[in-house]
């Protein structure tokens, strides 16, 4: 018996799994005679059939339903391999974003959204708090990244990287935009710890 070719068993698996000829080729992208010739090819390898004839269609033979059943363990396994090979290429884990309310209620909830769906693997979560307590858990290893407007305290082992610059705009009415003592109060946002 010459040695049998990985190719030609998975001709032979894909006709067995998909039920025919016609549907092993549509799955392998080939023309049905190409299918045909390997399993005949497989037939005279073996030295037996691997199928036998029932009106139009075809059913395993005793000696089928074994090769059959090794196939499956052969392709199971190589499907293994190929998810294993998937996951290593994917990016997972958990990813802990910290920022003042409006960057995540404006910004970041979107783009975590579009992130979490090109990265189904890695769960986000986003936290808002005070600068003091985000720059803090980021220091501890607690968060990866942080997004702020303003930055007041800097922890040492902490690294700033000015990505954009956002415009913002002070809304005072009409009768107090002249009132300097309301101007310096004036507290951005939660994010900021002082006036």
């Amino acid at each position: 018996m010459h040695n049998i070719g990985l190719n030609n068993l998975r001709y032979f698996y894909y006709t067995v799994l998909e039920g025919g000829v016609n549907q092993a080729a549509n799955r392998l992208h080939v023309q049905q005679p190409v299918v045909s010739k390997m399993l005949g090819a497989l037939d005279d390898q073996f030295g037996q059939p691997l199928f036998w004839k029932q009106g139009r269609s075809k059913k395993l033979t005793d000696f089928g339903q074994v090769v059959f059943r090794h196939c499956q363990s052969i392709f199971d396994e190589f499907e293994k391999v190929e998810q294993f090979s998937r996951q290593q290429d994917q990016i997972s884990g958990v990813l802990n974003i910290g920022a003042a309310e409006p960057i995540v209620n404006h910004f970041l909830s979107s783009v975590c959204s579009d992130y979490m769906n090109l990265y189904p693997g890695v769960n986000v979560n986003l936290y808002t708090s005070t600068q003091v307590h985000l720059l803090s858990m980021i220091s501890e290893g607690k968060m990866e990244v942080g997004f702020f407007f303003y930055i007041a305290n800097m922890p040492g082992n902490v690294e700033v990287f000015k990505k954009k610059l956002f415009p913002f705009r002070l809304v005072v009415s009409k009768d107090k935009c002249k009132d300097k003592t309301v101007l310096q109060s004036f507290i951005g946002s939660r994010e900021i710890d002082d006036t």
